[in-house]
C-alpha cells in the first residue's frame, strides 16, 4: 500500500486519520510539528523507493570506510554466487556438471558450494581466470577418471573436499584434482599463467594426481591435505615461484608402471626437447610439511617423499618424511636420454625422515654422461636434517645420504643414524666438500663386514670432512654395526681430504676404526688425536693405536709416569709407535696429526 501524503498536516489532531494518543504531560503545540516532520520523512522515503525502484535507478550500497564508494546492490550481491542458484541439487546422486559449469561461466568473481552440500561431476569442469571458489564445508565428488577443477589462469578455491573416483590404479590419463597449465610452444619458450591458490582444501583418490601445475607462476598452495593418489600428490612440471605451505600427502602409490610415486616434486619434462621448450623449475618451496608413506611398486619401487630434477633454489623447510621409500631426492635431468642438468642452490632443512624402506634417505646428485660429470649439482645445502633408518642391505652404494657429482655441497648439524651399509656414502667427484657438525651412529649390514659412517667409494673427492661425531652404541641391529668412521676404497685417485677433528664415542677395537686402503693419488689428512697408554718393561715396547690415523701422527708426547729417565717414541705410524726407555714404566701418550 502506498505512503500517505501527511505534508499538509491539519491544524487540529481531529482531523488526522485514526487517533492519536497525547500522554498527560504533552502539549499539543509539541506534537504536532513533530508530526509533520515524521510525515515528511516518510514521503521523500517512499518518493526514493518509488524513483529506484522503477529500473532507472536501483538501490545503492556502500561498504564501510574512508574511500568507499557507491555500487549497485545488484551488483554487490553478484559478487558471490552459490551453484544452488543456477540449479545445481548437491545431493551427490544428481549430475551437478552443466549446472556448476554454467554458473563458472557467469561472470561472477566468487562462486560457492553450499556447505554439507555433494555436487556430483561427471566431467571436467573449466574454471575461467581469476574466478574464485568458496568450498567450505562441501564435497566436489569426480565421478570420472579425470580432472576435477580445470583452473584457466590465476583464481583459487578454498575449503571443502575434491574426491576422485579412485586413486589406486596408475593411469597415463590426465587425471587430477585440480589441474593448471599454460601453453606449450615446443620448440620455443612455453607460455606461462598464474597458478590458483589452494587454501585448506582436500584432496582425494585420484589416479594420477592430487594437484597438478604446468608451466605456471606465482601462488601458494595452503595446508592442503592429499591422500590416496597413484601417482603423486602436489606436482609442478617448468613452474616458478610457486610456495607449498603445511601440506600434508598421505597415502600416495602405487605409483607408474616402472615403481616410481611422488610424495612432491617440482621439477621439469625430462622428454622435453630441450631446457628452452620444457625449462627447469625455479624457486620452488615446501616448508612445514608432513608427508607420510609414498610407497611405489615394481622393478625400482621408488617411493619418494619429495624431489627435484634440476630444480633451481629449490627450498625445504621444516616437516617430517615417514615411511617413503625415499627421504628427499635433489638429482640430474636429461634432454633426449642423456644427463645434462643438474640442481644448482637447492637447500633441504630442518627435516626428519624416519621409517626408510629399502632407499636411501637424502640423495644429492648431478648430471655424468660417459662416465664423467656434465653437470654438477652446484651450491647445494643439507642442513639440521635427520635421517633414521633408509638404505638397503648388503648394498655398496646404499646410504642414509648418498653424495655424487656435486660442486660446494654443504652437510651441517645433521644427523644419520641405523642407516643400511653406510651412513654417507661419497660416490664420484664431489668437490668443494663442507660436511661438518654432523653425527653419525650405527651404520649397519648383516652381510657386509664394514659398513661406515663415510664411504669414500669414488675418484676425486676434495674438502673439508670435519668437527663430526662418529658413534657406536647398539650391537643389536646386526651382524656388523659401525666398523669403520671413515673408509676409503682402494684403487681411488684424486682425493684431497681435509678431515679435522673429529670425536669417537663407544669406540673399541672392532669398531670405529679409520680404513684406509693403499691407494695412489691420495691426500688425506686431520681426523682426530688420541690418548692412550702403555707399559715399558725395559728396552723397547710396541703400541698400538686404538684408531687408524689416515697418516702417521706428526708428534707423540709421552708423559713418563714411574721412570725419571723417561720414555722416547720412535718409529711412528698410522698405526702405533716404539716406546723407547729403561726400567719398568707405565705412560701415558698423546698422539696428533
Amino acid at each position: 500500500m502506498p505512503f500517505k501524503d501527511y505534508s499538509n498536516t491539519p491544524t487540529s489532531n481531529t482531523e488526522l486519520e485514526g487517533p492519536i494518543f497525547i500522554g498527560p504531560n504533552m502539549d499539543r503545540n509539541n506534537v504536532r510539528p513533530a508530526l509533520q516532520q515524521l510525515a515528511a520523512d516518510g514521503r521523500d522515503l517512499y518518493d526514493e523507493m518509488v524513483a529506484r525502484g522503477n529500473g532507472s535507478t536501483p538501490p545503492l550500497f556502500i561498504q564501510s570506510g574512508t574511500g568507499a564508494v557507491e555500487r549497485s546492490l545488484q551488483d554487490k550481491g553478484r559478487e558471490s554466487v552459490s551453484v544452488d542458484d543456477f540449479g545445481a541439487v548437491g545431493d551427490g546422486i544428481t549430475d551437478d556438471t552443466a549446472k556448476v559449469q554454467a554458473v563458472l561461466n557467469s561472470g561472477a568473481s566468487v562462486v560457492r558450494f553450499v556447505g554439507g552440500k555433494t555436487y556430483k561431476l561427471t566431467a571436467a569442469i573449466t574454471v575461467p581466470a581469476g574466478v574464485f571458489i568458496d568450498a567450505t564445508g562441501a564435497t566436489i565428488n569426480v565421478a570420472h577418471n579425470g580432472v576435477g577443477l580445470r583452473f584457466v589462469n590465476g583464481g583459487g578455491i578454498r575449503g571443502g573436499k575434491i574426491i576422485g573416483p579412485g586413486g589406486t590404479t596408475y593411469t597415463t590419463a590426465l587425471c587430477a584434482g585440480i589441474y593448471c597449465v599454460g601453453t606449450s610452444n615446443s620448440p620455443l619458450a612455453p607460455t606461462y599463467v598464474t597458478a590458483p591458490s589452494i587454501d585448506d582444501v582436500e584432496i582425494a583418490n585420484f589416479n594420477r594426481f592430487g594437484i597438478f601445475f604446468r608451466y605456471c607462476r606465482k601462488n601458494t598452495i595452503t595446508r592442503a591435505y592429499v591422500h590416496n593418489c597413484a601417482y603423486a600428490g602436489i606436482a609442478g612440471v617448468s613452474c616458478e615461484d610457486i610456495s607449498t605451505i603445511n601440506p600434508r600427502i598421505y597415502d600416495i602409490g602405487p605409483g607408474s608402471p616402472g615403481g616410481d610415486a611422488y610424495g612432491w616434486f617440482f621439477d621439469r619434462d625430462e622428454a622435453g626437447v630441450s631446457e628452452t621448450s620444457d625449462p627447469r623449475s625455479y624457486r620452488c618451496s615446501i616448508t612445514d610439511f608432513d608427508i607420510q608413506r609414498v610407497l611405489g611398486t615394481g622393478p625400482t619401487a621408488n617411493g619418494e617423499g619429495i624431489d627435484s630434477h634440476a630444480g633451481v633454489d629449490i627450498t625445504i623447510r621444516g616437516g617430517q618424511i615417514i615411511d617413503c621409500q625415499k627421504g628427499i631426492a635433489l638429482v640430474r635431468s636429461t634432454i633426449g636420454g642423456v644427463e645434462v642438468l643438474a640442481p644448482i642452490r637447492c637447500k633441504a632443512s630442518g627435516v626428519a625422515i624416519s621409517g626408510g624402506h629399502n632407499s636411501d634417505g637424502v640423495v644429492v646428485a648431478g648430471a655424468f654422461t660417459g662416465g664423467g660429470v656434465a653437470a654438477y649439482a652446484t651450491d647445494c645445502e643439507i642442513e639440521n636434517v635427520t635421517v633414521n633408518g633408509h638404505g638397503r642391505d648388503n648394498s655398496a652404494g646404499s646410504a642414509g645420504i648418498v653424495i655424487q657429482g656435486t660442486k660446494n655441497l654443504r652437510v651441517t648439524g645433521s644427523t644419520f643414524k641405523d642407516n643400511a651399509y653406510n651412513a654417507m656414502f661419497l660416490n664420484l667427484s664431489n668437490l668443494g666438500l663442507n660436511i661438518t657438525g654432523n653425527t653419525f651412529v650405527d651404520p649397519h649390514d648383516t652381510a657386509y663386514g664394514a659398513p661406515a659412517c663415510i664411504l669414500i667409494g669414488g675418484n676425486d673427492n676434495r674438502g673439508f670432512i670435519g668437527g663430526n661425531t662418529f658413534r657406536y652404541e647398539d650391537a643389536s641391529l646386526a651382524t656388523n654395526v659401525a666398523a669403520a668412521s671413515v673408509r676409503v676404497n682402494a684403487g681411488l685417485t684424486g682425493l684431497d681430504l681435509d678431515f679435522g677433528s673429529s670425536t669417537f664415542q663407544g669406540i673399541d677395537a672392532t669398531h670405529l676404526s679409520l680404513q684406509l686402503a693403499t691407494t695412489t693419488g691420495v691426500n688425506v689428512s686431520g681426523l682426530q688425536s688420541q690418548v692412550g697408554t702403555g707399559t715399558l718393561a725395559g728396552g723397547t715396547v710396541a703400541v698400538s693405536f686404538a684408531k687408524r690415523f689416515p697418516a702417521a701422527p706428526r708428534m707423540v708426547h709421552i708423559q713418563n709416569t714411574t721412570d725419571a729417565a723417561g720414555i722416547r717414541p720412535s718409529a711412528i705410524t698410522a698405526t702405533g709407535f716404539t716406546a723407547t726407555g729403561t726400567g719398568t714404566s707405565t705412560f701415558t701418550y698423546e698422539a696428533r696429526l
